[in-house]
Parts: C-alpha cells; sequence; structure tokens
C-alpha cells in the first residue's frame, strides 16, 4: 500500500491531460508492505514500513535547496534482499545521482530500521554567453543511520549504519552541454566510522 501527499499540489489541465504546476510545501510518500503467512506455502512473516518526505525550496538570486528525509522499519526475520538497502551509486560507475549515497557501493549497507537524509544546495547556472557550457555548482551532504537485528541468520557478510554514515561533496555540473545533456564532474569524500 502506497500513499503520496503532495501538500498544496497546482494542478492543471490540457484537455484531458492533468499537470502538475508544483508546490512550495513537501511531499510525503509512506508505503507500507505485509505479508501473507501460509500463502502459496510461505513461511516468510513481516511487515514493512517506510516514509519519505522530500522538497525542493528556491532561494531568490541563488539557486535551490532539496533535501529528502527517508525513514524506514521492518518487523520480522526476512531474507535479506527485503531488508532496507542504502542507496548507493559508488564505486566503479563514477555516476552521480540526486538522494544517493555517492561514496557507497551499491548493495553494501542492509538495514532493519534506517534513517537517512540527502542535502543539495544547487546554486543558479552561470551565464557564460556560449550554448556549449552553462557550469553550475552544486553542494552535496548525506547522512545514514540504521541498525540491523539478528545478522547472525543471514551466511553473507554486509555491514549497516550502526555508527552512522556520513558524507559531503562538490559537483560542477553542465561543463559540457551535448543537446539535452549536461556533462559534469563532482568529488566526495564519506567521513566518520565508516571513512575510506
Amino acid at each position: 500500500v502506497e500513499c503520496i501527499w503532495k501538500i498544496g499540489d497546482k494542478v492543471k489541465y490540457i484537455g484531458e491531460k492533468r499537470i502538475s504546476t508544483g508546490s512550495k510545501w513537501p511531499t510525503i510518500r509512506a508505503k507500507a508492505a505485509f505479508s501473507l503467512p501460509d500463502f502459496y506455502q510461505s513461511t516468510v512473516n513481516y511487515q514493512r514500513f517506510a516514509l519519505d518526505i522530500y522538497q525542493t525550496i528556491p532561494i531568490r538570486g541563488t539557486g535551490n535547496f532539496s533535501y529528502l528525509v527517508s525513514l524506514g522499519h521492518l518487523v520480522g526475520d526476512v531474507p535479506l534482499y527485503l531488508s532496507f538497502v542504502a542507496p548507493g551509486t559508488g564505486g566503479e560507475w563514477n555516476l552521480s545521482v540526486a538522494n544517493t549515497f555517492e561514496t557507497i557501493k551499491a548493495s553494501s549497507f542492509y538495514n532493519t530500521t534506517m534513517a537517512s537524509s540527502f542535502m543539495r544546495f544547487s546554486f543558479k547556472k552561470m551565464k557564460t554567453g556560449v550554448k556549449w557550457t552553462s557550469p553550475q555548482f552544486i553542494l552535496h551532504h548525506a547522512v545514514g543511520i540504521g541498525t540491523f537485528d539478528q545478522k547472525s541468520l543471514h551466511n553473507v557478510a554486509f555491514q549497516s549504519f550502526s555508527k552512522g554514515y556520513f558524507e559531503g561533496g562538490v559537483l560542477i555540473n553542465n561543463l559540457l552541454n551535448i543537446s539535452t545533456t549536461g556533462l559534469g564532474i563532482g568529488c566526495f569524500y564519506n567521513y566518520g566510522a565508516y571513512s575510506s
């Protein structure tokens, strides 16, 4: 079951198509998943709850501040893939994705209870007078904390956010504009108990 509440969302219609024009308030997404024990000989019994709050706040003349706060809780013993996985895009990919941990390799951290926060401040694009470049500086910070109950039930080595995960970074987007795509560069650093 998933519910999304776009607080104060304004819409307009073009023909029969409904289009959102945005809101100055946060969007809240709540999700709950329940197993059906004994259904089709299932032996898994769990309840999984997640809550996301996200918003983009324009700062006049400067840029935009955006944030995402994610909370999750899992009740029951489940296979590892049903746990909360820290969204990571680090490692060999060299790809930056908003609202992810840029320094975590995918599927490195699992939690049964987790809280994370992703924040970015995007300055306005610089006007260069040429079409092929319009640099935009972005400041990034992410925090995660969580626990994993009964790690001994799984025979795979993994970590949880029990000591807190912290990272910061700087991006320069649109150094090179190609049609509708912009290429840039970023540098990220994780600090704290899991620093590498």
